[in-house]
């Protein structure tokens, strides 16, 4: 077979078949403007093509190149035979333009799939295998798959994905934005990381473990104190949730509602297999809505007590307070209750018919010294709304 060398621009016509090997020399600017152009030897061993043209450029051979593969304009397709395997990443670049990657002749694998919003990824019915990368387009195909693969690696998909046949993260991570319209499935080496508010169309299985270490597998990580634009993490699944095995959800960042809604199964699921880690804040795993709904929530009331905010000296008059923190107490005035206080100090109320304020979980105490306080430092607790406190320090230097 004759080989041909190329580099720069090189311009290829509808119906045109390469059937040579192509060693490239720079990087090369493959343009098909309309049409389709099919390379079936290989392409080695160093550099890269970029894909430009609105036509459909068929890779029917194998990619030796160990460099990016770039789709700017048009359609990147492979053939039965065709891999880019050794390729470093296939990279779709929006601009402006139809910018399309197309399995739907084989399964492939590809090491790292990188994306940008309006390029899509049709898998037909085919099974696109991948270790990592940032997929902000869209994967079409009414039975395609997609498998994640790659201990220690993380894979990133955002947007709203059209393929209907299932995900499966069988090792390293997949942090999910957006949703994915058949089901999908988690193994015991996969981690889940959910940002924001999720739509899963199918069935949800999550084969858990019993790892300990943050983010370690079998975990599905959720945030309930997201950074904007975010919002709080939330899976909904038009089919069923099921844990098939102690499935950790790591709770990354807690806010102060009382409850948080962790997953909406239309199908229903269980409880049972699920378990926390992280700060849940004395919240605890509960079902609701005939079995439909997974909800991380308060199961009684709490009043906690933070440290003190300033000084006072013995023998003087003034105040000092105290945050307090809640968690199922209505917002409202309270009377609060010591089983005693320090001599000289008296609760000192900040609002009218009460004691203290509670306000979207969060109040102040505020105590009132005078001349008779002495030199003290004494433990004590209070009871608000029925509610003992914790244990905490009041001190008089």
């Amino acid at each position: 077979m004759a080989t041909q060398t190329w580099g720069g621009h090189q311009p290829l016509q509808n119906g045109q078949l390469v059937a040579d090997d192509i060693i490239l020399n720079d990087i090369t600017n493959v343009q098909v403007d309309n049409g389709t152009a099919t390379i079936s030897g290989s392409i080695g061993k160093k550099h890269s093509i970029r894909k430009y043209g609105t036509g459909t450029l068929i890779l029917a051979g194998e990619y030796l190149c160990s460099d990016p593969i770039f789709v700017v304009s048009g359609e990147l397709a492979l053939g039965v035979v065709g891999n880019i395997e050794n390729a470093e990443a296939i990279r779709l670049i929006y601009e402006r333009q139809i910018c399309c990657f197309n399995i739907t002749a084989g399964s492939q694998s590809v090491r790292a799939l990188i994306s940008d919003k309006n390029c899509t990824v049709n898998l037909g019915a085919r099974t696109l295998t991948l270790e990592s990368g940032n997929h902000q387009g869209t994967f079409t195909g009414k039975s395609g798959q997609v498998i994640k693969t790659g201990q220690n690696t993380k894979f990133s998909m955002d947007g709203q994905q059209m393929a209907h046949s299932i995900f499966s993260i069988k090792q390293g991570e997949l942090i999910f934005a957006g949703s994915w319209s058949g089901e999908m499935a988690k193994s015991a080496s996969g981690v889940l990381t959910v940002m924001g508010s999720t739509v899963v169309e199918g069935q949800l299985t999550l084969v858990g473990s019993e790892m300990t270490l943050a983010g370690g597998p079998g975990f599905v990580n959720m945030n309930f104190k997201p950074i904007k634009p975010f919002v709080n993490s939330q899976i909904s699944v038009n089919g069923r949730a099921e844990a098939k095995g102690i499935t950790v959800i790591n709770i990354t960042a807690i806010g102060n509602d009382p409850g948080y809604l962790l997953i909406n199964a239309n199908g229903g699921l269980s409880v049972a297999n699920f378990v926390t880690k992280g700060n849940t804040g004395g919240r605890q795993l509960t079902t609701k809505q005939n079995g439909t709904e997974l909800w991380l929530e308060m199961t009684k009331k709490t009043v906690k007590i933070g440290s003190q905010n300033n000084r006072i000296k013995a023998g003087e008059q003034g105040t000092i307070s105290f945050p307090i923190s809640t968690f199922g107490i209505a917002d409202g005035a309270y009377r609060v209750a010591f089983a005693g206080l320090p001599m000289g100090v008296s609760v000192y109320p900040t609002v009218v018919n009460g004691d203290v304020e509670i306000l979207n979980n969060e109040g102040k105490l505020v105590l009132e010294c005078n001349e008779q306080t002495v030199t003290s430092v004494s433990e004590r607790f209070l009871a608000l709304d029925g509610v003992q406190s914790n244990i905490f320090t009041i001190k008089i230097e």
